[in-house]
């Protein structure tokens, strides 16, 4: 793990690969929703969304399903496949720009400390357990769409690396650098909570939190680094 004085780097080849999927993604979706092209195929986003987003009604009832009848192939349909694909879709063109610019900030400052695989791994396995997360919530019912949990888990990536370099006694860890994750997602939340749809904050939070725990999992005494930053962040 590499730490410099600039806090940002070069973009990461799966930051680019990433927003270019997203920003791609809200192209087609835009053009689609042109007057002329809404009369001559009658496909809205709504629309797209029935195929490609996650619906977390549909998800609880194939697990009802499979937990009533012990049958583990109710759970076979849309829904694994969506798990993925909601991160790519998004409910408007400013919420789509807003998450590509994201996507590409992150991307320039995980780029000194983590691989282009372990940013995408991070972006997917956050997406997907997020995705969980805000299913196995009661009060959960509309389509869950955009990146917001996966950008969420690679800023806990970005949050766990940073802890780590801190407790190990890197100058260019600064407190203030640690403490910018947890304020984004704090805000994140707050907002979700306040003026999102039911259930997203559990989706955001919970990908913050796998992107934290991935950090500590794959570098090698990343828990006892994590517990030292801790405790000489507070100390300090």
């Amino acid at each position: 793990m590499e730490l410099h004085n600039r806090v940002f780097g070069p973009v990461s080849l799966s930051a680019v690969l990433l927003a270019t999927a997203v920003g791609c993604v809200e192209v087609f979706l835009t053009l689609l929703e042109l007057p002329f092209l809404v009369q001559s195929t009658g496909i809205s986003r709504m629309d797209v969304f029935q195929t490609f987003a996650f619906d977390p009604l549909d998800f609880r009832f194939r697990l009802e399903m499979a937990s009533l009848f012990s049958d583990s192939l109710s759970l076979i349909g849309s829904s694994p496949f969506t798990l993925i694909s909601y991160v790519f879709f998004h409910a408007n063109l400013t919420s789509a720009v807003f998450s590509t610019v994201l996507i590409l900030c992150i991307g320039s400052l995980l780029s000194r400390l983590a691989g282009n695989w372990l940013c995408l791994l991070t972006f997917f396995i956050s997406a997907i357990v997020g995705g969980l997360a805000y299913s196995l919530l009661p009060s959960s019912a509309v389509f869950l769409v955009g990146s917001s949990p996966g950008i969420l888990g690679m800023f806990g990536l970005l949050a766990g690396l940073l802890l780590i370099a801190h407790g190990r006694g890197v100058a260019g860890a600064s407190p203030a650098m640690i403490a910018l994750p947890f304020l984004l997602v704090g805000l994140t939340i707050v907002s979700d909570v306040i003026f999102g749809p039911a259930g997203y904050w559990a989706a955001n939070a919970t990908g913050f939190a796998v992107g934290l725990m991935l950090a500590n999992l794959v570098v090698r005494g990343g828990l006892r680094a994590t517990r030292t930053g801790l405790s000489r962040l507070f100390r300090d």
